[in-house]
């Protein structure tokens, strides 16, 4: 099963960050007390200052008691804080000011000024201006969160004043607030009482021009129930009536044209109404004897029989008088449809005339109208405003405020500034934001190498080894950490371990001649044989580590004066020996350039396992560069906190640009965190 790491969310090295505090430990606790104390003696020589503090509270509507004060809409939700805001402004305005200076004498004399511990002002005016200008200075107006209530404070020097002026503010705010809303209905009052005088002029005219219009006009109005209709005259009065009664004729007359058209193909004596008459059933009576009394006859007598001649003529006129009174009632059933038409033709003819009488009175009843719609405006123009002025008139003397005093400011028992905790808190603050600038400035102004991170980011050198610092004497346990840069020198090169090596460094003191010494044990202990070189030829010090004799060396072999195997010296260390850099040449460089020091380097290989080359700093001179040209591998050794990377930087460009950049960095003098020590015993640097 695959084991699962757990690393925190943020990998933050806590250890790392302390290293730069450390460092700058004292400078940054010196400038955190120096803060602090500054805070706690400017606590100690500012004099006290007190606070007093009203409570108001503040409505959206003031309360009413004739009933109809503040008829306006009251205050929405959204507009309170809006409210507040203002009452607060009130307060800090120029009249309630004026009006507290007033009522508490203040700008009678100096006693004022001197108690607020201000400049005194010998002129009126001049006192007048300061006094108002303390007032405003010492005046605090806020509103308590999420309530409708304000606070209204003021501080001086004296508890004693600044309660009573706190109050003094609080009252003149509220009167303040009365004397505004009584000016705002004197001035509505007289507004209103020259608006009404104006309308009733202009009412009284333009009813007077409306009811001289309809007179000269002949317009006669007649009342109506009808609220819908209006402009009703006596013309449209009987126009309507008319226009009724024609309806009516036209339904009679459509009524007896049906009866009429139902008869009218009909024989007389087959019309139910004919028939019916009483005149039609006592002639067909008689005509029914006379036939009788004709067929009778006729069956005794024969057809020419007088008598049957005599009752034939009787049956024939009966029979003739009978047809005639038929078609005369049938002739009188249409006398209701000619009444009918009659009548709808008068009553048309006497609608055409109403209407066109109607529709010449119908414009001069437009103008009517416009006369009568802007007499009405003017009468409810006056009416409104009539009710207004009767209302204010009612709430004259009866001003309410929507400020009210709940809690009156007490005399304060103790100094709200200057406050100690606040004041070190402040310095604390202070100290930490001043030492933070100090270390921030100390760290990128006077940028150093610090770390193994600060060389690979800042320099792009692998770390072939971090040295730590250590005060104590030499162990052999203290090699480990060169063991770490001997195994990164295995893999350098194809055939293992290089058989040339260089040292060297940007400055003086960086540790490249102890780091040599190291190597050069570690690799000894390895059971290789190894040849120290000391190419630092205008500051040897290698002889002097080991206990040796620098006077022949390194420069005689390359001079000529004396060969190889004459100059190097056994070491009290089994596998080292050392070949000291001899008397000191006056061109170490020319020197350096001879052919003869190739020739040197191989008979050493020949002999030794590993060649170590000690060289000058880099900065200033030319030496380590003609020894590089003959090294295998270059190793640079940083001095931790005191190496700068420019530096570093510009002495790595000068090898890269011959073609022997380092292999890697051996990082001296290093302070690990704590999570980063290694786990053997510290190694001692020796004194150089």
């Amino acid at each position: 099963m695959q084991q699962v790491i757990n690393s925190p969310l943020f990998d933050i090295d806590f250890e790392r960050i302390w290293v730069p505090v450390r460092r700058s430990l004292l400078p940054m606790t010196a400038i955190m007390g120096v803060c602090i104390a500054a805070a706690v003696l400017a606590f100690l020589l500012i004099r006290p200052s007190y606070r007093a503090e009203a409570k108001m509270r503040i409505e959206s509507s003031a309360q009413k008691i004739v009933g109809t004060e503040d008829a306006n809409t009251p205050v929405l939700n959204a507009d309170i804080d809006r409210q507040m805001e203002t009452t607060l402004l009130m307060a800090r305005s120029m009249p309630v000011a004026e009006a507290v200076m007033r009522s508490l004498r203040l700008n009678r004399d100096q006693s004022f000024t001197t108690q607020m511990n201000a400049k005194p002002a010998q002129d009126v005016a001049d006192r007048r201006k300061m006094v108002l200008a303390l007032l405003d200075k010492g005046l605090s107006a806020a509103i308590v969160p999420n309530t409708r209530v304000a606070t209204i404070g003021f501080s001086s020097p004296d508890p004693v004043l600044s309660a009573t002026i706190a109050n003094s503010f609080a009252e003149n705010l509220v009167r303040f607030d009365l004397q505004q809303r009584a000016g705002q209905s004197d001035y509505a009052r007289e507004f209103l009482e020259g608006e009404l005088a104006k309308i009733r002029v202009r009412l009284s005219n333009s009813e007077r021009s409306a009811n001289d219009y309809a007179r000269n006009a002949a317009i006669i109005v007649v009342p109506t129930k009808d609220t819908t209709q209006t402009g009703a005259t006596l013309t449209s009065d009987v126009l309507n009536q008319v226009n009724q009664q024609l309806a009516e004729a036209g339904q009679r007359r459509i009524r007896a044209q049906a009866d009429w058209n139902a008869i009218a193909e009909r024989e007389p004596l087959s019309i139910p109404s004919v028939v019916g008459n009483a005149a039609i059933q006592s002639l067909i009576s008689q005509t029914n004897e006379a036939q009788a009394r004709l067929m009778s006859a006729s069956a005794r007598h024969g057809p020419e029989h007088p008598e049957v001649r005599q009752l034939t003529a009787q049956s024939t006129a009966l029979q003739r008088s009978l047809s005639s009174l038929a078609a005369g009632i049938k002739s009188g059933l249409r006398t209701p449809l000619d009444s009918a038409i009659r009548d709808e033709a008068e009553l048309k003819a006497k609608l055409a005339n109403l209407r066109s009488v109607r529709l010449s009175e119908q414009d001069r009843n437009v103008d009517l109208a416009i006369l009568q719609r802007e007499a009405e405006t003017n009468r409810n123009q006056y009416d409104a405003l009539l009710a207004r002025l009767n209302q204010l008139n009612a709430e004259a003397g009866v001003q309410v405020s929507n400020l009210s005093i709940f809690d009156r400011a007490a005399v304060p028992q103790k100094p709200y500034f200057p406050s100690l905790p606040l004041f070190l808190v402040a310095g604390i603050i202070l100290g930490t934001i001043l030492a933070l600038v100090f270390l921030l400035v100390r760290e990128l102004l006077f940028a150093r190498v610090r770390s193994p991170s600060d060389v690979v980011a800042r320099l792009q050198l692998p770390v072939l080894a971090s040295i730590p610092f250590v005060k104590d004497g030499v162990d052999d346990r203290l090699l480990g950490p060169y063991s770490e840069a001997i195994a990164a020198l295995q893999v350098s090169t194809d055939h293992g371990l290089p058989r040339t090596l260089l040292l060297t460094s940007a400055g003086i003191g960086d540790g490249k001649s102890t780091s040599i010494d190291a190597l050069a044990q570690s690799l000894s202990a390895s059971g290789k044989s190894v040849l120290i070189i000391d190419g630092d030829l205008r500051r040897p010090v290698q002889h002097l580590r080991f206990g040796l004799t620098g006077e022949t060396g390194l420069t005689n072999v390359l001079a000529g004066q004396a060969t190889f195997a004459e100059t190097v010296q056994t070491t009290s260390y089994a596998g080292i020996s050392l070949l000291p850099a001899g008397s000191p040449p006056p061109q170490p460089a020319a020197l350096l350039s001879s052919p003869n020091l190739a020739q040197l380097i191989d008979e050493a290989k020949s002999k030794f396992d590993i060649v170590l080359i000690d060289s000058a700093p880099m900065i200033g001179f030319g030496d380590p560069l003609l020894l590089a040209a003959q090294a295998e591998i270059v190793v640079f050794v940083i001095h931790a906190d005191t190496s700068r990377p420019a530096r570093i930087r510009t002495a790595v460009d000068k090898l890269a640009n011959q073609g022997s950049r380092p292999l890697g960095a051996i990082l001296t003098f290093y302070r690990p965190t704590t999570v980063e020590k290694y786990d053997y015993a510290l190694y001692n640097y020796a004194k150089r």
